[in-house]
């Protein structure tokens, strides 16, 4: 609706509303149309929102009549359940103009499921810009049916990756930054931020560097919305050295030997939660969060999947 609204304006055609049921209002607000792009809506001369504004916008509500001097080149039909009848109505008034019914072409955004994906990271500016791009297009084609927010940690960078966060998220209303006043650590900056996410599932930490796939969230959550309150990544191949493979098989195997409780092998804390299990998780008072174990500690019902861990894009790990 944005894009056809400022192409209009651009090239010099007018566009028009017609009809504003309650739920036009949501819409037009969430898109952000005004009344410089959208100089009015118009409803049938006996309709008692004659005179009024679109709460929200301020777009003035007038009356059929004027469709007829003014002529749009484009109507956009908000009462989309009434759009054929509507569309009927105004041809046999005489007007030429191209009719535009936006549902169901465009998505009913305020039932949408809302996912949340953390990113700490310190001094990682060549990898901020590609580990955005990538999620946003994760989320645009893949998952188009969910809302998301997309929260960086930035763990008091000295070089210019606050910069760069500041600049995505003055463009992007899906980014979230969190800027540290130090270094606290990826497990407590990450942790921090899981207590800021809104959305009803969390990716607690999803690595800047790209090493775990973006695209392996499409299978978290079709797990999660099958009941899984928790699904968990498991790196079953990593493309690493022989002798970083050993260390790191040794110290899941160390883990699993002295916890309490059963801390899956080779799962870090690419995982998809459950909003529950994220109101659980922020019970622990702990100042230095071993995630993956509270997470198992939480004793959530869980499914894992297998992946392979790729290599790291740009950049030494911090």
């Amino acid at each position: 609706l944005m894009n056809l609204a400022v192409d209009a304006k651009e090239n010099g055609k007018r566009l028009v509303g017609k009809s504003c049921p309650g739920r036009c209002s949501t819409l037009i607000n969430y898109v952000g149309l005004d009344k410089e792009l959208m100089p009015y809506i118009s409803e049938q001369n006996t309709s008692l929102k004659l005179g009024k504004y679109l709460p929200g916008k301020h777009i003035p509500i007038v009356s059929d009549d004027i469709l007829l001097n003014d002529k749009p080149d484009y109507i956009i039909i908000f009462a989309w359940h009434y759009g054929k009848e509507i569309i009927q109505y105004l041809k046999k008034m005489g007007l030429k103009s191209k009719f535009i019914l936006p549902l169901p072409n465009v998505k009913i955004i305020w039932n949408m499921k809302k996912i949340s994906i953390i990113t700490p990271c310190f001094n990682e500016s060549e990898n901020i810009l590609h580990c955005y791009k990538e999620v946003k297009k994760l989320f645009e084609k893949k998952l188009s049916k969910y809302k998301y927010e997309h929260i960086f940690s930035d763990n008091c960078s000295d070089d210019n990756s606050q910069e760069i966060l500041k600049n995505i998220a003055k463009k992007d209303k899906n980014i979230k930054i969190i800027i540290n006043s130090r270094n606290f650590g990826i497990f407590r900056s990450t942790f921090n931020a899981i207590g800021r996410a809104s959305g009803d599932a969390v990716v607690p930490k999803m690595d800047v560097d790209m090493q775990d796939p973006p695209e392996l969230i499409v299978k978290f959550i079709q797990n999660w919305e099958k009941g899984y309150d928790v699904v968990s990544g498991r790196r079953s191949n990593r493309k690493e050295n022989f002798f970083m493979k050993m260390l790191r098989k040794l110290f899941y195997r160390i883990i699993y030997i002295v916890s309490e409780f059963h801390v899956p092998k080779d799962v870090g804390e690419y995982q998809l939660l459950d909003r529950k299990v994220i109101k659980s998780l922020l019970q622990f008072d702990d100042h230095n969060p071993y995630i993956r174990g509270l997470i198992a500690k939480c004793g959530y019902e869980t499914k894992i999947i297998d992946y392979t861990q790729n290599k790291r894009i740009k950049g030494k790990s911090k």
